[in-house]
C-alpha cells in the first residue's frame, strides 16, 4: 500500500514537471464570417510583428507567427529570448450570425545555459511561460476590430447627432 502511494505521487511530480500549461485568452467576435475573422487576426498580428509561419491555415482557423527574438534581463546576465503568438478560431463555437470565440497565447523561450547564448541552437531553448502584456495588447487591438461597428455604438457609445431635415 505505501509503495503504491509513493509510487503514485512520484508519478504525479515527474509528468505534472513535464508538461507546460497553456493560459489561453479568449474573446468573441461580432457577427461576421470566419474570413473576416481571419482576416482581422492576420492585419493584427502582421501589425505587431508577428509574420505568420507555414503552418497558419485560414481553413482551419489557425495563426501561427514565426519567432521572434528579443533580450531578457535575468539575475544580471542578458539572455536570449524569443515569443511568437499562436491564435485559434473555435469554428465548432459560434457562425457568422452569431460570431466566433477565439483563443490566442503569446509563447516565450529562453536560453537557460549561458555558454550557448551567443549561437542557440533548437535544443538549447526552454519554456518560460507567456508574455502577459504582448496578449494584453494584441487581444485588446483584435477585440476593437472584431465588434461589429452600428450607430448605436459610434461616437463612444453616444448617439451621433440628428440631422436636420
Amino acid at each position: 500500500m505505501t509503495q503504491r502511494l509513493v509510487l503514485l505521487a512520484f508519478s504525479l511530480v515527474v509528468f505534472t514537471a513535464c508538461g507546460t500549461v497553456e493560459r489561453w485568452q479568449e474573446i468573441q467576435s461580432g457577427p461576421m464570417k470566419v474570413a473576416e475573422v481571419s482576416d482581422a487576426i492576420e492585419y493584427i498580428a502582421r501589425s505587431n510583428g508577428f509574420a505568420p509561419t507555414p503552418d497558419a491555415d485560414r481553413g482551419l482557423g489557425l495563426y501561427t507567427s514565426q519567432w521572434r527574438s528579443f533580450v531578457l534581463p535575468q539575475g544580471g546576465a542578458w539572455r536570449p529570448g524569443r515569443f511568437r503568438l499562436r491564435v485559434e478560431i473555435l469554428l465548432d463555437k459560434g457562425s457568422a450570425s452569431e460570431g466566433f470565440s477565439i483563443r490566442f497565447l503569446v509563447a516565450q523561450q529562453k536560453v537557460k545555459d549561458l555558454k550557448r547564448s551567443k549561437n542557440p541552437e533548437e535544443r538549447d531553448w526552454s519554456d518560460a511561460g507567456q508574455d502577459q502584456e504582448r496578449e494584453f495588447f494584441f487581444g485588446d487591438a483584435l477585440q476593437r476590430r472584431l465588434v461589429e461597428v452600428t450607430p448605436e455604438r459610434s461616437l463612444n457609445g453616444k448617439s451621433a447627432p440628428e440631422t436636420g431635415k
